[in-house]
């Protein structure tokens, strides 16, 4: 499971947004097509990434609440990147701990 802790996001005027989550409250299952220990970083991503249109409306109705008029304007957030645990390693020692692995994305 990985929950959504932090986005870094760049308005249209340029200004910058952070909307930050519970990631107990914003996490989804990824499904790998192997293995953990024959994953990479890299499938991890592309397994979140599937996952485009729930992280995009908890961006939406995050940004609904924030404190700059212009990210309570903005219609669509496009992900520019994924962020996610350094290791394999860490993230399932995460997991076992915590159950749900946080991540954060960048986009604007």
């Amino acid at each position: 499971k990985f929950g959504l802790k932090e986005a870094a996001l760049t308005l249209p005027s340029g200004a910058r947004a952070s909307l930050h989550f519970e990631p107990k409250n914003t996490y989804f299952t990824v499904r790998l097509d192997k293995p953990i220990a024959e994953s990479t970083l890299d499938d991890l991503r592309g397994g979140i990434a599937k996952h485009k249109e729930e992280i995009q409306e908890q961006l939406l109705k995050a940004s609904k609440n924030s404190e700059l008029p212009e990210a309570r304007e903005v219609k669509e957030y496009a992900m520019k990147e994924i962020f996610v645990p350094q290791t394999l390693e860490e993230i399932v020692e995460i997991a076992k701990k915590d159950d749900v692995v946080p991540f954060t994305v960048s986009g604007k």
